[in-house]
């Protein structure tokens, strides 16, 4: 039996099934296939009321960077609230339809100081702006798209990003039914289901199991910013099934890197 085997592996060589689809890769694909063009649909609304709540009460909240931004609505809101914004998304599909969406105010081509378009593809583990460029950071339903590998890497780059708050909405449960269960947007996948889509694309073998990769409840991601020097300043009411959202606030001094 055992040279059978042997001599079974040694005359075909194995077949190894190819990694799923994740991150970018995934992201830049559902884009592609209409993902996000529905503008009704925003999940930072909740953030967004909270945001210009925390403001009438007084907080330093002036300046907004949205992490994760899809179609760019929430920035949009928070420009009509006078409020300086920008966004990021892992996909450049998500940054070229919030761009061709959203208009800045005044005309300007920057939106952040830093002379840097309004929105732009960039990893939650490598925003591009300096310490502190933000007095929050926004970002609804993406950390748990993180890989469990990057979650510090992720909330590193937060506290580093934003002065005084972190408004999240992070899930806490797995998510398997958007592609299978939602409708692409655009072109010739018009109709059909992101899943069905995925595969027109030539991903049939690399779709993923589900789009939450890191589904951990409250108390782990408030100990991870914790490590960050952010703590719970409140939570912001929700339905139970799109547990759970929240404010954070920094418990440590900002401290500017030295250049």
């Amino acid at each position: 039996m055992r040279r059978s085997l042997l001599l079974l592996f040694a005359g075909a060589p194995l077949a190894y099934a190819p990694a799923a689809l994740q991150g970018k890769e995934l992201y830049e694909a559902l884009y592609a296939t209409g993902w996000g063009k529905d503008t009704r649909v925003s999940q930072g609304a909740k953030l967004l009321h909270t945001i210009r709540n925390m403001r009438r009460q007084g907080a330093a909240i002036d300046s907004v960077l949205d992490v994760g931004c899809s179609h760019g609505n929430v920035v949009a809101e928070l420009w009509q609230s006078g409020i300086v914004a920008s966004g990021v998304d892992i996909a450049r599909g998500a940054a070229d339809l919030a761009t061709s969406l959203h208009k800045p105010p005044h005309g300007r081509a920057s939106c952040n100081g830093e002379g840097r378009p309004c929105f732009q593809a960039a990893s939650a583990t490598s925003l591009p702006f300096r310490d502190g460029a933000f007095d929050a950071i926004a970002s609804s339903d993406v950390l748990e798209h993180v890989d469990p590998s990057d979650v510090r890497a992720a909330t590193a780059e937060f506290a580093r990003v934003a002065r005084n708050f972190l408004v999240l909405k992070i899930a806490n449960r797995p998510e398997g039914s958007t592609l299978s269960g939602s409708r692409a947007g655009v072109g010739k996948f018009q109709g059909r289901t992101f899943k069905d889509a995925l595969h027109q694309q030539g991903y049939a073998d690399r779709l993923p199991t589900q789009l939450h990769t890191t589904v951990k409840g409250n108390e782990f991601w408030h100990e991870e910013f914790r490590r960050v020097g952010f703590a719970l300043n409140r939570t912001i009411p929700d339905a139970s099934w799109a547990c759970c959202a929240y404010v954070l606030h920094r418990i440590e001094p900002y401290r500017p890197s030295k250049e």
